[in-house]
């Protein structure tokens, strides 16, 4: 298994720029299983195991990754064992899937060496999404700025944005003309519903933070409840430092961080997450961002858990649902990159759709995602009218009123 993962390794990962995709980061962590049985339990040796194996220039990011990658997998094979196994014997199981992929010291990440090139990439492990180091030029602010403000919608968070990035750049004048300068925050809270472009803010912010020297990387670590706690005790410090590890130098993004703190549990392991996210904020907090985004009340709640916390965050972002006039963009947008026209009549029956939706929204409106789906269900609607008819290209392209879902249809969205 390890041969097979070294083959594919060394026919698809490019010694200068690490590109990750799942299968590539599959191969990693099974290299770093087979380093990892054989002796180099410890990170600072299994990761000069792992470089002097693959003869990679493996950023600090990829390795805790990898790491991290490496005990999810551990755990997910003794959950399946567990099933076939009396109920007795799990907890033998347990203890030993514990003592197998314990840190038996602190995890301690080695500073990378003065030539080892910064790199592309998205290893992805269940929960936790890492956009790794760049070596594209850097994008000029005033272009991140230009991006923002071509976004549909999102009025607010644009003017929150451009208030956020004076403050700053004031910040720096001052102290150029050695100026006291106050302690800020730049931790941030995205409140709002599901697709309303908070993951896309948070990237773009990630590089306009670099681009205004708040961080040195720019580069952003996704992940929630599952990437950051543990099942088992005393698990669960250990896998939040290794996701904090990896977003150093960027923005970590954690969404729906409510379910850190769970309203029907006194006790949970999420507590010792936000201690131990709260130590690193502080430990590191001269190269890393947090952002913490959900619901408007369940964000209260989780701000309201912890007295460290309120501190930290006290900066709020509101991602406004988008209207049903802002949904026709959308779509229409959709349309303009997948090379499809919307003749009037359906554009009509769109909006009738989207109005439908809108008036009647919760909490769990999902917004772009809304036009997304509608867009997907009409183009399958328009393939099965077109299927036998004549292939020309304006019939390829053009949708037609009744490729639009009818109301009815979506009423329970």
């Amino acid at each position: 298994m390890a041969e097979q993962a070294r083959e594919y390794v060394r026919q698809n990962l490019s010694r200068t720029t690490i590109l990750m995709d799942e299968k590539l980061f599959s191969a990693l962590v099974t290299i770093g299983c087979y380093h990892f049985e054989n002796g180099n339990s410890d990170f600072p040796r299994w990761s000069s195991a792992m470089m002097g194996e693959t003869g990679l220039n493996l950023t600090n990011a990829h390795l805790c990754a990898i790491f991290v990658g490496m005990r999810d997998r551990a755990f997910r094979r003794a959950t399946e064992i567990t099933r076939i196994l009396n109920k007795s014997e799990r907890g033998e199981l347990s203890g030993l899937i514990n003592e197998f992929m314990a840190i038996r010291s602190p995890v301690t990440v080695p500073p990378p060496s003065e030539n080892q090139p910064s790199s592309v990439g998205a290893a992805k492990e269940p929960s936790t999404q890492i956009e790794l180091k760049s070596l594209r030029p850097k994008t000029p602010l005033d272009k991140l700025l230009d991006e923002l403000n071509s976004y549909i919608g999102l009025e607010r968070v644009k003017a929150d944005v451009a208030e956020l990035v004076n403050s700053i750049k004031v910040d720096k004048l001052r102290l150029a003309q050695n100026l006291a300068v106050p302690d800020r925050s730049l931790h941030l809270v995205f409140y709002g519903n599901p697709g309303t472009g908070k993951t896309t803010i948070a990237r773009l912010l990630a590089k306009i933070y670099r681009e205004l020297g708040v961080v040195s990387e720019g580069h952003l670590v996704a992940t929630d409840r599952a990437g950051l706690v543990a099942s088992y005790v005393g698990q669960t410090a250990p896998k939040v430092e290794a996701v904090v590890e990896s977003a150093l130098g960027g923005v970590l993004f954690i969404d729906e961080a409510y379910s850190l703190v769970p309203a029907d549990a006194k006790w949970d392991f999420g507590h010792e997450a936000i201690q131990q996210l709260l130590l690193m904020m502080e430990n590191h907090r001269d190269d890393l961002v947090v952002i913490v985004a959900g619901y408007q009340d369940e964000m209260t709640r989780f701000l309201e858990s912890n007295p460290g916390l309120a501190g930290r965050f006290n900066k709020k972002l509101f991602f406004d649902d988008y209207t049903p006039e802002q949904l026709i963009h959308i779509f229409d947008r959709l349309c303009r990159l997948n090379d499809y026209v919307i003749e009037p009549a359906a554009s009509q029956k769109l909006r009738q759709l989207f109005q439908f939706a809108y008036s009647r929204r919760d909490k769990s409106f999902s917004n772009a995602r809304l036009a997304r789906n509608y867009f997907e269900s009409t183009i399958s609607r328009l393939a099965q009218r077109v299927v036998d008819c004549d292939p020309r290209r304006q019939t390829l392209m053009t949708i037609i009123e009744q490729d639009i879902p009818d109301v009815p249809a979506v009423a329970d969205c």
